[in-house]
């Protein structure tokens, strides 16, 4: 396998740098390479990624190792493109050691995340973005698949933010502070499945197994697992927002400290939680309705 490494003292600060960067970039596959970002010996930041591609269309990521990246292992980015960017892939890489995020995508439809290794991020293990900023809640990024992913040792595992009409699942998350967080910010979360995945050894005092930020139109957990984590399930944000339309049904719940269910919403509504099954106690401060929790 080729080897890609940045030299040291390679850039100054604030520096833009990358060992692959590209812009409009569309019908590419980069395969069977390692890429070396030496942050030991560079200065100081999180933006100088390994690989960075604008993309557009048709952009594979296959068979790549990324390590020690002063910034994002892999980036692929819609948001140079005036539609969002369709069919990108990342698929049987190991990423090790970066500064930011491990892999992120972002504002891009019909997206595949597929059988990775992905350690030792200041950040997200696995990030996806879909944004399209105030008064505009639809997310800009559609169809995707994260799936059987091995994660550990970042801030969270996989975290899906503003994005739609996708499924989580069979992946392997360890040792982050949070497993899988579904969050919103304008755009609302949607027809999200979570099925299928083990989140296990939440490393601080208030680890999240699988935690939802904002009203979502539509989110379902089911089958998964959930091992040492001091709260498997949170919804609502940690000072009180709104939590809606999620169903987190028949997972298993092993050596939770704290709470099963943690539910702090100021106004959640059509949320349900129930045939889930393990220990921890239920806690569940909201101001909102039709809200239904049992736990065997």
């Amino acid at each position: 396998k080729s080897i890609l490494k940045v030299k040291n003292g390679a850039y100054g600060s604030g520096v833009f740098y990358g060992i692959f960067r590209g812009d409009y970039v569309s019908d590419v596959e980069i395969r069977d390479i390692k890429l070396d970002g030496n942050k030991t010996n560079q200065v100081s930041s999180t933006q100088s990624n390994n690989l960075h591609l604008f993309v557009t269309n048709n952009v594979h990521i296959y068979n790549v190792i990324s390590v020690e990246a002063n910034g994002m292992n892999i980036q692929l980015d819609g948001t140079g493109s005036t539609t969002p960017a369709s069919n990108v892939s990342v698929r049987n890489c190991r990423v090790k050691g970066s500064t930011n995020i491990g892999i992120q995508i972002s504002q891009v439809t019909d997206t595949v995340i597929d059988g990775n290794i992905v350690d030792d991020c200041s950040n997200n293990c696995i990030d996806i973005y879909g944004d399209q900023g105030a008064g505009n809640n639809v997310p800009y990024m559609e169809r995707f698949s994260i799936t059987n992913n091995m994660c550990s040792n970042g801030l969270a595992g996989i975290f899906p933010e503003t994005v739609k009409n996708g499924i989580i699942s069979g992946n392997y998350i360890d040792s982050c502070s949070e497993g899988i967080h579904v969050n919103r910010i304008n755009g609302e979360p949607k027809d999200i499945l979570i099925t299928g995945n083990t989140v296990k050894n939440g490393v601080t005092a208030y680890g999240k197994g699988i935690y939802v930020s904002g009203d979502t139109g539509g989110i379902v957990c089911t089958n998964n697992n959930i091992i040492d984590v001091p709260e498997a399930f949170v919804l609502g944000a940690g000072g009180g927002g709104n939590c809606s339309r999620v169903i987190i049904r028949n997972n298993f719940i092993y050596g939770v400290s704290k709470y099963a269910l943690n539910y702090s919403c100021l106004n959640g509504t059509f949320c349900y939680f129930d045939e889930n099954i393990g220990g921890g106690s239920i806690n569940v401060d909201i101001t909102g309705t039709n809200f239904n929790n049992t736990l065997k």
